[in-house]
């Protein structure tokens, strides 16, 4: 059932880029980019594998069909670091009045994502200023960060480590931002953007550590900022 639910959503997704591309109608298309921000459970030091400040990128098209309302689509991926140095923290806390030694070697999370879904532009008292907002839904694929935690004390060592996985997933895009059109073919955009999903991870390969699961949730949010510049069509 989830398999033919991504097939359904990713052909929805095609379908909207497809249609907006040969469209006769204005609109733009953008890339962007900037810091992305991991906020709610995908920063909890109790998870699997906390993330800290990563960046974003995209590649967007916008165009309005009714007055201001119109279509968006998407194409975007995310690169997202393992807080390593919290981990160590409470792991150093854990250990504190011996003589152990911990490290982490870790991996990045990665997103990568088809989105499609609704667009408004309201222009402000400068005809150049245009205020944007978007709601988009799509297919996610994400990657488990493999990691490898080393503890050593004098010559004697253990380590744990995964070699991770990967899930494809539903997920949901909330997205405000400015649209400044420098001239008639270059605009300017500044998003601020929310990115929600709620992957499953199968059989993951992990030594010397018993997990209770072969099935892993791991709920994912980020706030991102966005900076780009787009054509206009």
């Amino acid at each position: 059932m989830e398999k033919k639910f991504l097939q359904l959503t990713f052909i929805f997704v095609i379908f909207f880029l497809t249609s907006n591309c040969f469209s006769q109608r204005k609109g733009y298309v953008a890339i962007s980019g900037g810091p992305s921000f991991p906020t709610g459970d995908f920063t909890d030091i109790n998870s699997y594998a906390p993330a800290k400040t990563g960046y974003n990128f995209s590649i967007m098209f916008n165009k309005t069909e009714w007055d201001n309302i119109g279509f968006s689509s998407m194409i975007f991926g995310q690169i997202i670091p393992v807080d390593v140095e919290s981990i160590l923290g409470v792991t150093n806390t854990l250990t504190s009045g011996t003589s152990v030694d911990v490290t982490i070697d870790a991996d990045d999370w990665i997103f990568g994502g088809l989105m499609a879904g609704g667009y408004g532009s309201f222009p402000m008292s400068s005809s150049s200023v245009n205020i944007e907002a978007l709601l988009m839904i799509g297919g996610l694929y994400t990657k488990f960060p493999g990691f490898t935690v080393t503890a050593s004390s004098g010559s004697n060592s253990e380590s744990a480590s995964t070699t991770g996985s990967s899930a494809y997933s539903f997920a949901y895009m909330i997205v405000g931002g400015i649209n400044f059109a420098a001239n008639e073919k270059v605009c300017l955009l500044f998003d601020l953007s929310y990115l929600g999903s709620t992957p499953e991870y199968e059989n993951l390969s992990v030594t010397s550590v018993t997990i209770n699961t072969t099935t892993v949730s791991q709920t994912v949010g980020t706030y991102n900022l966005s900076f780009g510049v787009g054509l206009i069509l």
